[in-house]
């Protein structure tokens, strides 16, 4: 189920990186605080705002994207009556242990997109 709503959450690969690291292959099973406060950050960021808001286009949209060592992610964003942006959509994903290692120059791309 959280799979599928990642999409709605901003920075999902970085958020769920303690989660993901259980299921890695030769992982040992241990539920710690580190899980465990990733756990119940997902529950607060499934049932809190920012709520995604109907792409307009006909308004200009706004691009941040960001990286860490655990995953690179994006949103999509356009400015509402108000002027206040709202987020329209998220991209995120992790990267695994060998692309956190080797990858770095995307990590670099990303967060150039993103200045």
């Amino acid at each position: 189920m959280v799979n599928h709503y990642a999409r709605f959450i901003p920075q999902a690969a970085t958020l769920f990186h303690p989660l993901n690291y259980l299921l890695r292959q030769g992982v040992s099973w241990i539920w710690n605080h580190e899980q465990e406060k990733a756990f119940q950050q997902a529950k607060r960021a499934l049932t809190n705002p920012p709520v995604l808001t109907h792409f307009d286009s006909t308004q200009p949209i706004v691009l941040a994207c960001d990286a860490s060592p655990y995953g690179v992610g994006a949103v999509l964003s356009q400015k509402d009556k108000s002027g206040i942006l709202k987020p329209v959509a998220y991209a995120s994903r992790s990267l695994s242990l060998l692309r956190g290692i080797t990858h770095k120059s995307i990590r670099r791309h990303w967060r150039f997109c993103s200045e």
